[in-house]
């Protein structure tokens, strides 16, 4: 899959918020505690995806996709007769597919996490790691570089990376977000109003 050019997909500006970095939120994004998140430039954030910043601080790199109906949901633990929340950070070049639920504390550069997993609380995911579809990462989970992960529970492949997975998933990202388009305004509108 890394490598092809992505065509063109064309998306309504009305939909979507532009940041001063170039990114773009879906205005069908749920991002609670705003002044808890930043996204770092180029990135997207897609529709019905849900990022809880009123729990704790959430940090998105450069070049994060963040698919359909993800949730960024940051990880507690009991302390104190409380329960304390811990941030989540994410580095640059993360694509997270659609329908991932994701309660990491820490999640490197040059990662690629599937459709519909669950990322554990506190999981920490180094650089360079593939989550396979469908993979359910245990709380206190460390994944380390160069991995690849699978299955429910999640486990660590015997099978490593190639060192170009990181320049490969670099290209692919950078791709995806420039091949994502405004898209042109028809000159002769016969639908009426309300309708796309």
């Amino acid at each position: 899959r890394e490598g092809r050019m992505a065509s063109v997909v064309r998306y309504n500006p009305e939909e979507y918020y532009r940041t001063t970095t170039h990114s773009l939120v879906s205005k069908k994004a749920v991002l609670s505690g705003i002044k808890n998140i930043k996204v770092g430039g180029n990135s997207i954030v897609a529709h019905g995806v849900v990022v809880r910043g009123e729990l704790a601080k959430i940090q998105l790199g450069r070049f994060c996709l963040v698919r359909d109906n993800v949730v960024l949901h940051p990880a507690y633990k009991p302390f104190k007769g409380s329960i304390a929340f811990f941030p989540i950070t994410i580095g640059d070049f993360v694509q997270i597919e659609d329908e991932s639920v994701v309660g990491a504390t820490s999640i490197g550069s040059f990662v690629s996490i599937g459709r519909n997993c669950t990322i554990g609380k506190r999981v920490i995911i180094k650089d360079f790691v593939r989550i396979e579809d469908n993979s359910v990462l245990p709380d206190d989970m460390v994944v380390p570089s160069y991995s690849i992960v699978s299955g429910f529970p999640a486990s660590v492949s015997s099978e490593e990376l190639p060192e170009s997975f990181g320049d490969l998933l670099q290209d692919r990202i950078t791709s995806l977000f420039n091949s994502f388009q405004p898209a042109v305004p028809s000159s002769s509108s016969s639908a009426s109003p309300g309708h796309r």
